[in-house]
């Protein structure tokens, strides 16, 4: 009875910004070095789609690292979406709009450390992504003495 249990666990909650949102892992896999592939997921409204590499872990960045997010959106209408990132259990949105098709939206790592970038459903039904990729463009300035 206790592997049943464990398997209708509920979604955690996670405190953004002030705000309780249902959280959920789309699990993520490493095409190469600097790409991750984001498979086909659906994101309810007013819940927080964490995306974590083989469904366990964030994304190593550095200090300048460039992080390019492209999602294919499946939708009849118009779709609301926030992209951001967490580290430290510090929340940042990065984008927020209407989309109805390809979104791209990038950032800039402000500091290193394990990024867990994330998806909320703003739309009043689901958010569909049909598929979507990480790009890391790694900080590539030489320090000057």
């Amino acid at each position: 009875m206790s592997i049943l249990i464990a398997l209708k666990m509920p979604n955690k909650t996670v405190n953004h910004n002030g705000m309780e949102l249902k959280s959920k892992v789309i699990s993520i896999k490493n095409q190469n070095e600097n790409v991750y592939e984001i498979p086909k997921s659906q994101i309810d409204n007013g819940e927080l789609g964490f995306y974590k590499i083989n469904g366990r872990d964030g994304i190593n960045l550095e200090k300048g690292d460039e992080v390019l997010i492209v999602l294919n959106i499946k939708t009849e209408n118009v779709d609301h979406c926030v992209l951001g990132y967490c580290i430290n259990e510090e929340y940042t949105d990065f984008f927020l709009a209407p989309i109805s098709d390809t979104l791209e939206a990038s950032f800039i790592a402000p500091k290193g450390g394990e990024y867990y970038i994330y998806s909320i459903g703003a739309s009043a039904s689901f958010t569909n992504i049909a598929s979507g990729k990480i790009h890391i463009n790694p900080n590539k300035e030489e320090e000057k003495e």
